[in-house]
């Protein structure tokens, strides 16, 4: 009688937790549909998710190319020196920054 109570319980406790990480999976995977391009702090556009475009953007010290390309959006190249915005991988999750500090712009996405 004791095992079936525990292995009752184990169940339930198991089945609480698979809901938990169903909410935290779906609420985490949000894919967003605008990336907002910010240079010193001041929004200069709002590009689609889902149209592939190329945008160019004069930072603090050079040209960006930022691209969309099926529905993730990254930075092409950037005449930065560390290069970091550039080697940021596409993105299109909702709240996903990629920034390039020494240019001043940064892009996030965003859902609306």
């Amino acid at each position: 009688m004791k095992i079936k109570r525990d292995l009752i319980l184990i169940g339930i406790l198991i089945s609480i937790s698979l809901v938990f990480l169903v909410i935290w999976f779906v609420n985490n995977n949000d894919i967003g549909n605008y990336a907002v391009i910010t240079h010193n702090d001041e929004e200069v556009v709002r590009l689609p998710l889902n149209t592939d475009t190329e945008y160019e953007i004069l930072g603090d010290i050079s040209l960006m190319h930022i691209h969309i390309k099926d529905g993730y959006v990254y930075v092409h190249d950037s005449g930065c020196s560390n290069q970091i915005c550039a080697n940021t991988k596409k993105t299109n999750k909702k709240g996903a920054i990629i920034a390039c500090i020494p240019n001043g712009v940064i892009i996030k996405v965003i859902k609306v």
